[in-house]
């Protein structure tokens, strides 16, 4: 069941980054989310509803990649898949400080593929040291940038 969980996966991925409308049906009915920036707990309807805002927002396709993947079978047609992904968006791509997307799925065996119950996704951001476990000098960077185009913008 792996490898058709991990393809169902990559269909997600593709489907998203195509931009492509199909992605909606491969939702549960009983479908329950977050998105990895707002504090927003999601149902179906607010989750589709967040597509399509995105889908406008972000017209031009882009690549997502996978680079790490793993599943474990819960029960009951279950699994959980856990993922570590690259999202080539060209609006992002002066960002280096949005390092790879986490995401966390709950899908539910049905027929010949599978429905989405939970995804949950969580925006990682990039450490400069190697030793931060947390991006402590990204944020010193941020601050520093943020404080000086404060001080710019006073009137002197």
């Amino acid at each position: 069941m792996k490898e058709t969980a991990r393809h169902f996966v990559e269909l997600y991925f593709r489907f998203y980054g195509e931009r492509n409308s199909i992605i909606k049906n491969l939702f549960d009915e009983d479908f329950m989310g977050l998105d990895g920036i707002t504090n927003t707990i999601y149902d179906k309807t607010k989750w589709i509803n967040a597509i399509d805002d995105d889908f406008e927002q972000i017209g031009t396709p882009f690549k997502v990649g996978i680079i790490d993947f793993d599943t474990r079978e819960l029960g009951d047609g279950m699994i959980l898949a856990s993922c570590i992904s690259i999202w080539d968006i060209k609006l992002f791509q002066d960002f280096p400080e949005f390092d790879r997307v986490r995401t966390v799925f709950i899908i539910r065996k049905e027929n010949d593929t599978f429905k989405i119950k939970h995804l949950s996704n969580s925006i990682s951001l990039l450490s400069l040291t190697k030793k931060e476990l947390f991006p402590f000098t990204l944020r010193k960077v941020l601050m520093d940038w943020k404080n000086t185009l404060f001080y710019m913008g006073k009137k002197q």
